[in-house]
């Protein structure tokens, strides 16, 4: 059985309409395209999980992909940390610096 008549008999069983034909249009990523004639003449497009598994060299390159990915996430939250510090520190000192600027000066002045 190929491809195309395994996918055609999973859509029929779980849809309950009769596949007249199923013609492989493409696949990609672990998905398979398909076009698809129902037995009324309706034509129908369908992705379906590829029957095959992935290649030991395809899922190492996904899983470098995946600590690639954890590491610039990881970079990002590093970043946005800082900046958040930053603008907290930023802000503390300005209104420290209002504060004093507001207050009046508890120096003892001289007498004449």
């Amino acid at each position: 059985m190929t491809a195309s008549a395994s996918a055609a008999s999973r859509i029929a069983r779980q849809t309950g309409l009769a596949v007249r034909e199923a013609r492989l249009a493409g696949s990609q990523h672990g998905y398979q395209h398909l076009m698809v004639t129902l037995a009324g003449g309706r034509r129908a497009f369908v992705k379906t999980i590829a029957d095959t598994a992935p290649a030991a060299a395809d899922s190492d390159e996904v899983a470098a992909a995946e600590r690639a990915t954890g590491y610039v996430a990881g970079g990002i939250l590093v970043l946005v940390i800082i900046v958040v510090a930053a603008v907290l520190l930023v802000d503390r000192r300005r209104k420290l610096s209002e504060g004093a600027a507001d207050t009046p000066s508890t120096q003892s002045q001289s007498l004449p």
